[in-house]
């Protein structure tokens, strides 16, 4: 247990109390948040928003710092080694692996995390995507789940890599040298000292029926797994020199500030320096907008059921198409114009997805016999109206930021027909 011995218990325990009081804060000022403001909680974990955005920093930090942690394993032990061709075992297997797993879940879950910056770059996903992922984005995690829940993904990492892989290491401490199994997994366990924050993850994501805090239990994930993937480096030192005790102490938490710091300023900066709004773009999505507004409207193709069933409903054009809840008279024949300028493969494709110009799904919001919002996230690929408006239907001219709207109403008559 070589890395264990040279660890400095000054900074481990420095680390522990640091890392326990910001995640008691961290838990406590959400609470307190949802208590409040809930409008403003929904707001900040809301896709896209601040929140999902410290959860890809989260997770990208903690994968970047695995990266390089095993990259500098490698390279430290080959420049020692000069005179003998390095392999894998020569580096340590079980320590490569120790550091390697969570390295590889965190990139792959930063990844996902924003679609591979599909939504960012605006590119449109494959179509395999658009038919087999239920919110047409570039993830797979939207496919894995018809047929496994994030809910038990979650749990089995929460209570299995979290809870029960660091209970079992302490109950199991091993005196054994390298590669006896408790040895290897009193490596790979997280510390203790995180097991009752991965708890109260898993319990939040698998009891809480509050949409949004699905989102806030995510991010609670990525902030574990960057402690998690800076505490195996540190442990790990002698692969690479700590300058001073309180970096190992003390950086935790500064990447824990720095990931929430980043999700706050991703957006703005987006719109800065990546987000262009283009008015002939813009001006595209309210035309296409008009264009399948006119053929719901006068085509009667709203099911039924959605209507008499008074319920708010909200979905993606192509999946309402898909799953019968809208019509289209004939979607083999509703093209959108394209221009000299666009490519008509794209548009064609667009049109047979209902994607507007920047390859997001345009959308559909009703509720009862009222009029209906179809909807584009505009320029910024970011909801920004429905956030503060989460149980109705937005009338004309209470669209937020750059969202492009436009209403139909097909069920005027039925209105008026109907006696208040």
């Amino acid at each position: 247990m070589q890395e264990n011995q040279n660890r400095d218990p000054t900074a481990s325990i420095l680390q522990a109390t640091t890392v326990t009081m910001f995640f008691f804060f961290f838990v406590g000022g959400l609470l307190w948040l949802l208590a409040a403001d809930r409008n403003l909680f929904d707001k900040l974990m809301w896709e896209d928003s601040a929140g999902e955005w410290a959860t890809f920093f989260a997770f990208a930090i903690a994968g970047m710092t695995g990266v390089c942690v095993l990259v500098g394993m490698v390279a430290g032990k080959v420049s020692r080694e000069k005179k003998r061709r390095p392999s894998i075992n020569s580096v340590g297997l079980s320590r490569l692996i120790t550091l390697a797993l969570p390295t590889a879940f965190c990139i792959l879950a930063a990844g996902e995390e924003i679609s591979w910056g599909q939504r960012v770059l605006g590119i449109m996903p494959p179509e395999v995507f658009q038919t087999m992922n239920s919110q047409q984005e570039l993830n797979f995690h939207n496919i894995l789940q018809q047929r496994i829940s994030p809910r038990v993904i979650i749990a089995m990492i929460c209570f299995g890599y979290g809870v029960a892989a660091p209970l079992w290491s302490a109950l199991h401490h091993s005196t054994t040298r390298t590669y006896a199994p408790a040895d290897w997994l009193e490596k790979f366990a997280p510390a203790i000292w995180l097991s009752p924050w991965f708890a109260l993850t898993g319990i939040v994501y698998w009891v809480s029926n509050i949409m949004m805090a699905f989102e806030a239990a995510e991010l609670m994930l990525g902030l574990l797994f960057l402690v998690d993937i800076l505490n195996k480096s540190f442990n790990l030192r002698q692969s690479f020199q700590i300058p001073r005790w309180w970096i190992a102490a003390f950086l935790p938490l500064v990447m824990l500030v720095t990931s929430l710091a980043l999700g706050f300023a991703a957006n703005p900066l987006l719109e800065r320096f990546v987000f262009n709004s283009d008015s002939e773009l813009i001006a595209k999505a309210q035309q296409e907008l008009e264009k399948l507004g006119s053929e719901l409207e006068s085509y009667g193709a709203i099911n039924p059921g959605l209507a008499n069933s008074d319920e708010l409903s909200d979905f993606r054009i192509y999946m309402g198409v898909r799953e019968g809840l809208v019509t289209i008279n004939d979607p083999n024949e509703f093209i959108f114009e394209t221009s000299s300028s666009i490519n008509v493969d794209l548009a064609s494709l667009r049109s047979k997805y209902y994607l507007d110009p920047w390859n997001n799904a345009y959308w559909l919001r009703m509720q009862g016999f009222q009029p209906i919002f179809l909807y584009s996230f505009g320029p910024n690929r970011r909801l920004d109206t429905i956030p503060k408006d989460r149980v109705s239907v937005p009338r004309p001219g209470e669209t937020e930021g750059d969202d492009i709207g436009f209403w139909i109403d097909p069920f005027r008559n039925h209105r008026q027909a109907t006696p208040e």
